[in-house]
């Protein structure tokens, strides 16, 4: 008799999520979409007020800091350790 491989063997755990892993997947999206609907508002005022100099001067500060801290995530490793 030839048995076959149960092919969604893997993929199991990907249905039933932690609560970490949901609460974290969810400050994400949060934050994410408050960035996406302040930045617009923020460098449109920026650039009236200040010129388009200042405003990239301005803006790329938390991309330098986010590429810093890019630099220390791990994703091997838990987060409860």
């Amino acid at each position: 008799m030839n048995k076959k491989k149960n092919i969604y063997l893997k993929t199991e755990n990907l249905s039933k999520p932690l609560k970490l892993e949901c609460s974290i997947s969810g400050w994400m999206n949060l934050w994410g979409n408050l960035g996406a609907f302040v930045s617009p508002l923020l460098c449109g005022w920026l650039a009236e007020n200040f010129g388009w100099n200042i405003t990239l001067g301005v803006t790329i500060i938390p991309v330098f800091i986010a590429a810093i801290l890019w630099l220390f995530v791990k994703p091997d490793t838990s987060l409860l350790n």
